[in-house]
Order: C-alpha cells, then structure tokens, then sequence
C-alpha cells in the first residue's frame, strides 16, 4: 500500500535516463525536494560505474502516486526526452 505522503519524481541524468525518486514522508510538509538531495538519491541508485557522478539534468513532478509517476516517464521515453533503463 502506497503512502499518500509521498512524492515521487523523475530525473534525468546527463546519460539521457530517466530515474523515478521518492521523497520520504520524514521531510517536513513544506519542504520541498531540492536538486541536491535528488542527485545524492540518483548516485545511491547508480552502478559503481560513471554514471555515478552524473548529475541531474531535468526532472518532472511532483507526481501523488508511483503510477502516474512511471506513466509520465513511459511518455517521456516515447517522446524522446528520455532513453530507456
């Protein structure tokens, strides 16, 4: 079951992909999701490859639920502003 404090984005990498984040519920409400802690979230998730050190380039959000989350990006590899995983 999904929590509805939670927000999820998608950011892309200079590598061209796109990732879905989650911003916890520990965040305070009126805090919101900075670049940084975006990019933090994208290494902890890379391969110990080079795109470790990439940083964001776009992202897209704040999406309510992971679905329309993973619906957007689906859109966004269609449209061409993302390459697939």
């Amino acid at each position: 079951m999904e929590n509805s404090q939670e927000t999820w984005y998608i950011v892309r990498s200079a590598s061209g992909q796109c990732e879905i984040l989650c911003q916890s519920p520990e965040s305070s409400p009126g805090e919101s999701l900075e670049e940084d802690s975006l990019e933090s979230s994208l290494e902890d998730r890379a391969s110990s490859d080079d795109s470790s050190s990439e940083n964001v380039l776009k992202r897209w959000g704040p999406f309510k639920t992971q679905s329309q989350a993973i619906a957007k990006r689906v859109g966004l590899i269609r449209a061409g502003k993302c390459k697939p995983s």
